[in-house]
């Protein structure tokens, strides 16, 4: 029987938040997540949900360090 790696790490969430927000900026990075999350939820895999669901937290998070407005 093969053994599938679950993507646990705290790295692995926060990479895949900011490749989120580097595809599709902050605001649809947060809404892809969402709906991938949903997606999880309806094919009941309640792992995947919750991976989605930390890394919509991640993107949150570095969505705070994501500069606005004009840099001097």
């Amino acid at each position: 029987m093969e053994t599938v790696k679950t993507m646990t790490d705290q790295r692995d969430i926060y990479r895949s938040a900011k490749l989120l927000i580097d595809r599709y900026g902050y605001d649809d990075a947060k809404l892809h997540a969402a709906e991938l999350a949903n997606a999880m939820l309806e094919h009941g895999d309640m792992d995947g949900r919750r991976i989605w669901h930390r890394i919509s937290s991640a993107v949150d998070e570095l969505g705070d360090t994501i500069p606005t407005g004009v840099v001097h």
